[in-house]
């Protein structure tokens, strides 16, 4: 008699394999995912930071600057004008001083977190 298909332990031994393909692809490339993103993240950091040391020059050419603060979490901006392109932090809180000083903290994605301290990002 022909047998048609295959038996459940041919079946059971092929998912056992594929799942065990699965997990070790998976542990190989999450932490590669997961260095692009904070690579991503940090770029999109840097160039806020660019981005308001122009607002800066810009502001002290208009003159009578005073300084301002852009607050991620709940999205208030005292930094008249000011915009920039790249990712959004979700959180944090960057100032900017009436002598151009930057500081403060950004978050993305609630799981990347960056200090600014002097212009400067840092990891």
């Amino acid at each position: 008699m022909k047998k048609n298909g295959f038996t459940l332990i041919e079946l059971l031994a092929v998912i056992v394999i594929v799942g065990l393909l699965v997990v070790l692809v998976s542990s190989k490339v999450k932490p590669a995912v997961n260095d692009s993103n904070f690579s991503v993240n940090l770029a999109s950091a840097n160039n806020l930071v660019n981005a308001l040391e122009e607002y800066y020059f810009q502001a002290k050419l208009n003159g009578g600057f005073t300084g301002c603060n852009y607050n991620f979490s709940n999205n208030s901006n005292s930094c008249s004008g000011f915009s920039f392109s790249g990712s959004k932090p979700t959180g944090g809180v960057l100032s900017l001083s009436a002598d151009g000083v930057i500081s403060g903290n950004i978050i993305f994605d609630e799981q990347y977190e960056f200090t600014v301290s002097n212009n400067k990002v840092i990891e």
